[in-house]
């Protein structure tokens, strides 16, 4: 039996970026997440208009784009879609990546390394079992059940985890 470690975007690649809300194609490399064409997530907008409408006057240059244009970033444009179009006079602008595309929304998560399947960590809970080893007394288990309920499987357990059924083949 194969068992597949890590999640795969729908593109076959090692999936870097995963939509933290559950739901279907979840999974994206770092090729597929965003391109240059999209507008990005509205939760990553700024408005250069918030200097006049919130500040009471007060410059608030925080919320003005810094770098060069469509390099560093860009003005948020979109043909009308539901009844709203947004064009570069509404304000609003976005920030770009190294490849201009925008970032993805805030409710993805990032690693480098991929992330590894349920399927995956099963397994090495069934190993663990399998070798006699008591997953449920390591201390990091334990801490991380005592502070947020499950086992997380961050890429030190599952290293320490492998050595552990490697070490007791």
């Amino acid at each position: 039996m194969v068992v597949k470690k890590k999640e795969l975007c729908n593109c076959g690649k090692k999936a870097v970026w995963v939509y933290a809300p559950v739901g279907i194609d979840r999974y994206y490399c770092d090729e597929c997440i965003s391109n240059k064409d999209d507008v990005g997530c509205s939760c990553n907008w700024e408005n250069i208009n918030e200097n006049r409408l919130y500040s009471g006057g007060k410059d608030m240059s925080n919320h003005l784009p810094k770098g060069i244009e469509n390099i560093d970033w860009r003005w948020v444009e979109q043909p009308e879609s539901n009844g709203v179009k947004i064009t570069k006079e509404d304000g609003y602008w976005i920030t770009l990546d190294e490849k201009q595309r925008p970032y993805p929304c805030c409710e993805y998560d990032y690693s480098k390394d991929g992330f590894y399947t349920e399927e995956y960590e099963k397994f090495l809970e069934n190993e663990c079992k399998r070798i006699g080893y008591d997953l449920m007394n390591d201390p990091e288990v334990k801490q991380y059940i005592k502070e947020y309920g499950h086992i997380l499987w961050l890429d030190d357990l599952i290293k320490k985890v492998e050595k552990i059924i490697k070490e007791n083949k």
